[in-house]
């Protein structure tokens, strides 16, 4: 799998999650504002940060050289793995 396959299933993935979540959001507080809809956005939030530091750091390691590039890898990097 190449890395440009890899990034397309990776935010094809974060698209829906966020499609998701901020509609739950939005139905949620159209009834009453209330503090508990807004974990919605929150796991959106937190879903988003951790895809995002995963890809960093798998580009971080492919340009030090510590791994070979590969889609593979990045999927693991940004969905598996927890930094």
């Amino acid at each position: 799998m190449s890395e440009k396959t890899a990034i397309n299933i990776v935010l094809l993935i974060l698209t829906i999650i966020s499609v998701f979540c901020l509609s739950a959001l939005l139905v949620t507080n159209l009834d009453k504002f209330e503090d508990k809809n807004s974990i919605f956005a929150l796991i959106n939030i937190g879903i988003f940060w951790k895809i995002y530091l995963g890809m960093k750091r798998y580009f971080l390691e492919t340009d030090f050289g510590r791994i070979e590039p590969s889609g593979l890898k990045l999927l693991e990097f940004s969905l598996f793995r927890f930094f």
